[in-house]
């Protein structure tokens, strides 16, 4: 018996590698297989074909050839230039010639910024469209040192020209604006001036160049007194001087009236430069001050004193506002100083004249009932009395204010007392009728010290009168007593 095997079918993958990777073929469809290549593991360096045909375990043949195509991908091209930079400047390194990079800093992308503070190596590598990796890249920074500039300074009398030039770059800015190497300054006094330069890219730093004015002359001094006062002008920077006053000496006192401009001549004796400095003093006028208020005043009286004309002010009292109040026993002088915004003082006095009050008196007196008592003050010039009128008909005894006021107006009162003294009561009796030659009583005073019959008789005993004469006759007698207080009494009877 025969058995028929069929011939066995191969086949086999493509494949794509790398230049310079292997790749494996891994045919199937048989037990045994034959390359064109003789070997399962390649490395084309082109894309490249290969044969395999295939024989089963019974030895048969594989019925057709297959074909292993394998790709060769080229690696990418990398390139970032190196690059020099100044010390201190930042700098951009570009990667180019792959699709993704990876640089030696951790970035991920094409460019990287950099500021190296020496020279540096930066790596990058790359991978391209078809994941084949390039060779890495060695991107050098190397730090280029500044450029030096060097600038000539220059010393000159005032009024001259001075020329700064600058070396050692190629381009420069002056701190004036100019962009030439050398520059014509005529300063005035000491002067910096500032220049700027770059070099391949790199710029330096400001170079100060001092141009010094021989000499630089100063006046100091106080520039602005008052009226009347002093002060020195100094000179300052030269070696001799001459003032437009004649003086030749570095400090002059000067004591002018009204703004003046002073003139000084310095000279450097080494160099032989002079130097013209001009100083004006101003003079400012001194405040007219002045005191108003009240300047008289009664004795124990105060008096309010307003000094104007300044901004702050100073009394010998020691008050320190415009207004104070005194309150002075005496004539007193009062003096004030007065200051204006420019410090400048003037003074002022006044004296408050104090007039003495009337010593006002007025003798108190004593009157009867019914009587009027007449008051006359002395030690004024003229009276106010509390009752009106001097001449007053107390009922009681009263006690009247008089008011005293003397030529300078100054008032002060007293005080005077009338007494009212009691009139003394009479009880004489009624007219009666008696005999020739009898005796009769009348009744007198009870409070009486003395006693008055008219017509008199037995004046002594104002209760047994005895009258006089024949037949029958109608006699009046009157009977005044006096009490003890000289107050009078009358009766008819």
């Amino acid at each position: 018996m025969v058995t028929t095997v069929a011939n066995p079918t191969v086949s086999a993958p493509n494949g794509s590698i790398c230049v310079g990777q292997s790749f494996t073929l891994v045919p199937s469809g048989a037990s045994t297989y034959t390359i064109s290549g003789g070997s399962s593991v390649v490395s084309p360096i082109t894309t490249t074909n290969y044969s395999i045909t295939g024989t089963s375990a019974q030895g048969c043949v594989s019925s057709n050839t297959a074909i292993s195509t394998v790709t060769v991908n080229a690696l990418p091209i990398i390139t970032a230039f190196s690059q020099t930079i100044c010390s201190g400047s930042t700098t951009t390194l570009v990667a180019s010639g792959a699709s993704s990079y990876t640089w030696s800093t951790g970035a991920t992308t094409n460019s990287i910024v950099v500021t190296p503070t020496a020279n540096t190596v930066y790596t990058v590598n790359g991978t391209n469209a078809s994941g084949c990796l390039g060779s890495v890249i060695n991107v050098t920074v190397t730090l280029g040192s500044a450029p030096s500039i060097a600038v000539n300074s220059s010393t000159i009398c005032a009024g001259a020209n001075a020329t700064l030039i600058a070396s050692g770059v190629s381009t420069y800015t002056w701190g004036n604006g100019a962009n030439t190497s050398s520059i014509i300054v005529s300063p005035s006094a000491t002067t910096i001036y500032t220049v700027n330069g770059s070099q391949v890219g790199c710029s330096t730093n400001a170079v100060n160049i001092s141009t010094v004015t021989v000499p630089a002359v100063t006046i100091t001094g106080n520039t602005s007194i008052c009226n009347g006062q002093s002060t020195t002008l100094t000179a300052l920077g030269g070696n001799s001087y001459s003032w437009s006053t004649g003086a030749t000496n570095a400090s002059i006192p000067v004591s002018p009236t009204a703004n003046t401009t002073y003139t000084v001549t310095g000279t450097n004796t080494v160099t032989g430069c002079n130097n013209v400095v001009v100083q004006t003093i101003t003079v400012n006028a001194l405040p007219t001050i002045s005191i108003t208020g009240t300047l008289s005043v009664c004795n124990g009286n105060a008096a309010s004193l307003s000094a104007n004309g300044a901004t702050s002010y100073t009394w010998n009292t020691g008050a320190n506002s415009a207004n104070i109040t005194v309150s002075p026993s005496a004539n007193t002088t009062y003096t004030v100083i007065g200051r204006d915004i420019n410090t400048c003082s003037n003074s002022a006095v006044a004296t408050v004249s104090v007039g003495s009050l009337p010593i006002v008196s007025a003798a108190s007196g004593s009157i009867c009932q019914g009587q009027t008592f007449s008051i006359t003050p002395t030690g004024a010039n003229s009276y106010t009395l509390s009752s009106g009128s001097a001449n007053v008909s107390p009922s009681v005894t009263t006690v009247y204010t008089i008011t005293g006021s003397n030529t300078q107006g100054c008032v002060n009162t007293a005080t005077v007392s009338v007494t009212v003294n009691t009139t003394p009561t009479l009880n004489a009796g009624n007219p009666i009728t008696i005999n020739t030659n009898d005796n009769f009583a009348l009744n007198g005073s009870t409070n009486a010290t003395s006693y008055t019959w008219s017509p008199a008789s037995n004046l002594n005993n104002p209760n047994s009168l005895t009258p006089s004469g024949t037949g029958l006759q109608t006699t009046i007698f009157t009977l005044t007593v006096t009490a003890v207080n000289g107050c009078t009494n009358s009766q008819v009877c």
